[in-house]
């Protein structure tokens, strides 16, 4: 692929009615009627792919934030992606994309692979960290005053 747009429209292409433009010029992948993927152009001229995630949306307490930086700094089934914020301060699980280093099936592996990560955010992962959201809520760290609230 030669660039995110080029990508983008390849996905929509392999997708047809599951996947939508909208006015922002983004590509919005429906997964079973259960989330959507975005699909971007990033800053750096790659192609950014995010999720929501699942039971984590809102509210996000300092304990379910502290749990989301903790899984996204020992990786814990986020692999290629980390954890955002999106526009509107929802989290997220984003990944970034090379699309220069891609030919057409790797981007639809690579695709397919983010939607299978996604998707096991929705259900599985989210509970998980849902109730370790409980442990890191009673545990006192030393420097826990000192932790930056995001």
């Amino acid at each position: 692929m030669r660039n995110a747009r080029e990508a983008m429209e390849l996905v929509a292409d392999r997708l047809g009615e599951d996947a939508a433009w909208d006015d922002l010029g983004r590509l919005a992948v429906e997964v079973e009627e259960v989330f959507s993927i975005t699909l971007a152009p990033s800053e750096a001229g790659g192609l950014r792919l995010a999720a929501p995630l699942g039971g984590l949306l809102r509210p996000l307490s300092r304990a379910r934030r502290v749990a989301l930086l903790q899984a996204n700094a020992l990786g814990a089934g986020v692999e290629a992606a980390a954890f955002a914020l999106d526009e509107t301060g929802r989290p997220v699980l984003l990944e970034e994309v090379d699309c220069a280093r891609l030919d057409a099936a790797a981007l639809i592996q690579k695709v397919a692979d983010f939607t299978q990560l996604a998707a096991w955010w929705q259900t599985i992962g989210s509970d998980r960290l849902l109730a370790r959201t409980a442990t890191v809520a009673a545990s006192r760290h030393p420097a826990a005053e000192h932790m930056i609230a995001i």
